[in-house]
């Protein structure tokens, strides 16, 4: 039995948009439950591996390692004890937890079901399974948005902007792929208490000479993007005072 997508929003796949204007402004997806921000009463954390319930988008993989280092550094600042697991035995754990979850609906309605099941549904036997006492349960996944350039040199996106590599005289029109994280928090009964995105950075860097784009070949590796990035993803979540650049 597989577990359901999480996500809310959908994204593409990697490929550069030259054409055309976003017309909605640019603006951080976020949904926090009423009265669900951070509570030290609930300060226990189990960080799933990224992207672990959504497949990553080719080209994002290199930063796997840089993006899930820093987003457990960030989480322990903000006062989260985190505990965290491999991805085997994860995969082992969420499956068997969504087989239960499918025979007892099963065996409740008496009838065939959709194979479809929520992850809020499987998240109590999940922590059950992974012997965690966590009061949190945290998702992360890398994702491609779409990010607009406005006659300037900058790139915005899902509350960050980057800078593109263009000399000072040139301005950029138009929107392109970028890389994002999308993250979900759970309490350990399953409810979804927060979701929220945030832009990592630029994917591609404009060849000048040859007029064209090219994938960057150390893409998600500047620490600072990442750093904030994440920072944007959890907000407000950890209060509305918090400044992330």
């Amino acid at each position: 039995m597989q577990v359901g997508s999480t996500r809310w929003w959908a994204s593409g796949s990697i490929a550069l948009l030259l054409a055309g204007c976003v017309t909605t402004p640019i603006r951080h997806d976020y949904e926090l439950a009423p009265g669900q921000a951070f509570s030290q009463n609930r300060s226990r954390a189990l960080l799933i591996p990224i992207n672990e319930t959504e497949e990553v988008p080719a080209g994002l993989e290199v930063g796997e390692d840089n993006v899930f280092e820093q987003l457990k550094s960030y989480l322990e600042s903000k006062g989260l004890s985190i505990e965290t697991t491999n991805s085997w035995d994860y995969r082992s754990a969420a499956n068997n937890a969504a087989e239960s979850v499918h025979n007892e609906m099963l065996s409740a309605e008496s009838s065939s079901i959709s194979g479809e099941i929520e992850y809020s549904s499987i998240v109590p036997r999940l922590l059950a399974n992974l012997d965690s006492d966590a009061d949190l349960l945290i998702l992360s996944n890398m994702v491609i948005r779409i990010g607009e350039s406005k006659g300037g040199r900058t790139t915005h996106w899902d509350g960050v902007k980057r800078r593109l590599a263009v000399p000072v005289r040139m301005r950029m029109t138009g929107t392109e792929s970028v890389a994002s994280i999308f993250v979900t928090i759970y309490h350990r009964d399953g409810t979804a208490v927060f979701r929220g995105y945030g832009g990592l950075d630029l994917l591609f860097a404009p060849n000048i000479d040859e007029e064209k784009f090219e994938l960057i070949p150390d893409r998600l590796q500047n620490t600072e993007h990442i750093r904030e990035g994440i920072c944007v993803a959890f907000y407000p979540y950890f209060g509305k005072d918090e400044r992330c650049r």
